[in-house]
């Protein structure tokens, strides 16, 4: 696990500790998934766009409603996490990239920061 440090000044530090896939999987399958998977189905009850679907997926308004992050920036993410371009989120796509956002290492933070 690579740990980063900051110095902010001579007395205090920030350490940055990136995502080792190895010892944090575990975490991730019993934890963050099963959260993301809760977390998606509450939303998906919300979501007034095809109530009677078999598959439940949540659309942009309810997104957008959830994140409440400023215009541009929401659109952007909501496009990420629409793995299928069809205006809506399916709950694989919505477990997959909140686990990127909040557990990926520091590289692919950034990656993904730029491609919004």
């Amino acid at each position: 696990m690579q740990k980063l440090s900051i110095n902010t000044s001579t007395k205090d530090q920030i350490l940055v500790e990136d995502f080792d896939q190895d010892s944090d999987s575990k975490f991730i399958k019993e934890s963050l998934q099963p959260y993301f998977r809760d977390l998606f189905r509450d939303l998906s009850l919300r979501c007034m766009t095809n109530p009677n679907s078999i598959e439940k997926k949540i659309d942009k308004v309810t997104f957008i409603q959830y994140t409440q992050l400023p215009g541009i920036i929401n659109d952007r993410l909501f496009n990420i996490f629409d793995s299928s371009k069809d205006a809506m989120i399916s709950e694989q796509s919505f477990i997959n990239s909140f686990v990127q956002i909040y557990v990926s290492d520091l590289d692919n933070k950034m990656k993904l920061t730029f491609n919004m």
